[in-house]
Formats: C-alpha cells, sequence, structure tokens
C-alpha cells in the first residue's frame, strides 16, 4: 500500500474494524455486526485505503492485527468514544429543545402564504436512499414514495448495509422504515422506533420454482414455514 490517504476514516469505519479486531474472524464479526461478511471485508479494505496501512494480516485459516492495526486500534476506540460521547452530548440538548408543537390559525388565515411556508418546515424529513444497484420500485416502496398525499420523498445519505443504516438514523442524518421486527432486532442507543398505523402490511413468503416444488428440500422447507406459521410464528410486519 501507498503512503497517501485520500481520505479520513469514517466512523462507522472504526467501529467494524473495533468489532473486527475483538472476534478475529470475518465471520463471527459481520454477524455480530449484522451485515455481510463481504460488505464487512469491503469496508475493512476501504478503512485501510484510507489510513494508508494494512490494519490486519488475512491468511488463509488466521486473521491477526498487523503491528500498525495494534498501534492504532486504541486510537481508534478513542476516536469512537469520543464520537459517542458528543451524540450523547447532543441528544441531551435535543431533548430540551424539543418538544409536542401544536400549530393553531383562525379563519381564512391557515389558506395564507405565510402559514403554508411555515407549516412546509415541519415536513419532508430526509430518508435513507440506497445505491443505485437496488431495484429503485422496491425501494420506493420501503420508502413510501409518494407519500399518501402524492408527494414525493426528499431522500438523504446512501446506505449499503444494516450498520451504516442504523448508524445513519442514530445521527439524525434521515429516518428509514422498517419492519416492526426490527424493535427487538436492532435496538441501538440514539434510536427510536416509532409504529405508523396508515402504511400498508409488508408481508414476507417463500417462492421456489415450479419445476423443483417436488424436490425433497423444496418440501422440507415448505413444511417448516407451515409448522412455524401453525404455532403462530408468523408475524405482520
Amino acid at each position: 500500500m501507498g503512503a497517501s490517504v485520500s481520505k479520513e476514516p469514517s466512523i462507522h469505519q472504526l467501529r467494524l474494524f473495533l468489532t473486527l479486531s475483538e472476534e478475529l474472524h470475518f465471520g463471527r464479526a459481520a454477524a455480530r455486526l449484522f451485515i455481510t461478511q463481504p460488505a464487512l471485508s469491503q469496508q475493512i479494505r476501504e478503512l485501510e485505503k484510507r489510513l494508508g496501512v494494512r490494519v490486519m494480516e488475512r491468511t488463509s485459516r488466521t486473521l491477526t492485527l498487523t503491528a500498525a492495526g495494534q498501534a492504532l486500534l486504541p486510537e481508534a476506540r478513542a476516536a469512537v468514544t469520543a464520537v459517542d460521547r458528543l451524540r450523547r452530548a447532543a441528544d441531551a440538548q435535543l431533548r430540551q429543545s424539543t418538544g409536542r408543537l401544536v400549530v393553531g390559525t383562525m379563519g381564512a388565515e391557515a389558506s395564507m402564504a405565510h402559514t403554508r411556508a411555515v407549516l412546509s418546515l415541519l415536513q419532508g424529513v430526509p430518508v435513507v436512499d440506497m445505491p443505485e444497484q437496488v431495484p429503485r420500485q422496491w425501494w420506493d416502496f420501503w420508502a413510501v414514495d409518494p407519500r399518501p398525499d402524492g408527494s414525493r420523498v426528499r431522500y438523504g445519505p446512501v446506505v449499503t448495509d444494516m450498520e451504516s443504516l442504523l448508524h445513519t438514523v442514530a445521527t439524525g442524518e434521515a429516518m428509514c422504515f422498517l419492519p416492526k421486527a426490527a424493535r427487538e432486532y436492532f435496538p441501538r442507543a440514539g434510536i427510536r422506533y416509532i409504529d405508523v398505523a396508515d402504511l400498508t402490511p409488508s408481508t414476507s413468503a417463500l417462492a421456489w420454482l415450479r419445476r423443483r416444488r417436488a424436490e425433497s428440500t423444496i418440501r422440507a422447507i415448505r413444511h417448516a414455514a407451515q409448522e412455524a406459521t401453525s404455532r403462530g410464528y408468523s408475524e405482520a410486519i
């Protein structure tokens, strides 16, 4: 690797590095972070590119910290701790300056241009966006774009996996619609889950090729799914 540094590492990448340094195994670290192993590997390579040094030594059987990785580990931990402390301080300030706001008008005042302008400061919260490789129709569904009133969604930062999505939401950069099971599976400091009552439910389903319907593996999966739903494991999301 060259010695030049093109970009500064992101806090997200430093968090991934810290977790990987504890597990020293891409599979276990990826499972702990709720991201795929290739995504984790890509982020670590990008981190090394930005730092200009290798932080992990990879062989066919082992994963260890390099000398540079060992030296940078306490600095990475300090940076993440500092950002977490900053986030908590900002959240404390936010709680002091936020609350429920009721806007009342008299008669035709609600139709006046200045009233409409004020109310339009109160909408259009950005939604996290997906990379261009993601089918737009699929993400438009999850972003509820357009909204029931016909308005278009304002998109914010692009995220590539669940960890970066949660981090973006936690830092207050954007919001995102997720299945209600996310409240249980992805609890995170700085994130508040709010039920949305006026959206249609999203349904998960098993699918298979018609020609493979009779195969034993397909039958086994179908049987397991039927058993799960009959025992009450199905859940509207």
